[in-house]
């Protein structure tokens, strides 16, 4: 379902699935369309999880979801993992509220990229099968990338600078971080960019020369 009544920069939508009761639990068959079959789910047990007690675990799992989600989302076609999955490591990874986000953002990256490159993450529900990875991802790609998203978090917190800092965190939340000071890298990259071999010398850079602009649904950087 389309609204086509935007919000600032957002146009809602909302995806409707039919789900039936399973006979032999509380879990649903979720149709999957492509493949002409019905699969098992739990997304109420899912969201149970996610909201459980205490209130304080909750509200900071959920701060660095939003986050592992925003580093991983902002990867566009190119991501390695679902949003489902990096929930389902969130679970795994994320059991205690640490004093900073970023501690446990590092831990969930780090984490989840150990845990990938062994196998497959299983369903949170212990319903359906293991959570798998977009089409065309290795688990070893998916590993890389999280890695680094967690060297970059951990670049981030031993830096001796804001500058410094923000200049590791924009390899990762570039589209959220249109303001902040850029590293010469990244410098680099967005001229060769602006060549008429861009295309190649991008290739070359790698994402790190995405264009960078704000994310309403993000918050604004303080």
């Amino acid at each position: 379902m389309t609204f086509d009544e935007p919000v600032g920069d957002e146009d809602p939508s909302v995806d409707l699935i039919v789900g039936l009761q399973r006979a032999v639990d509380d879990a649903l068959w979720i149709p999957h369309l492509d493949a002409d079959r019905w699969d098992a789910s739990h997304p109420e047990k899912h969201t149970a999880m996610l909201t459980a007690e205490p209130a304080r675990l909750r509200v900071h799992r959920a701060r660095v979801l939003r986050l592992g989600k925003a580093a991983v989302c902002n990867d566009g076609d190119k991501r390695v993992m679902c949003s489902f999955n990096i929930e389902a490591q969130a679970l795994e990874q994320v059991t205690v509220a640490r004093a900073t986000l970023a501690e446990s953002l590092e831990i969930l990256f780090q984490g989840a990229a150990a845990s990938i490159l062994q196998g497959l993450t299983p369903d949170p529900a212990r319903v359906s099968g293991p959570i798998k990875l977009p089409e065309g991802v290795s688990r070893e790609q998916a590993a890389m990338r999280l890695a680094f998203f967690a060297s970059k978090v951990r670049e981030a917190r031993n830096s001796y600078s804001r500058a410094g800092a923000q200049a590791a965190l924009v390899e990762v939340f570039g589209p959220q971080m249109q303001e902040a000071p850029r590293s010469s890298k990244l410098r680099i990259a967005d001229e060769l960019r602006r060549d008429e071999r861009g295309a190649a010398t991008t290739a070359a850079f790698g994402t790190a020369a995405a264009d960078l602009k704000l994310t309403r649904s993000f918050g604004r950087q303080r």
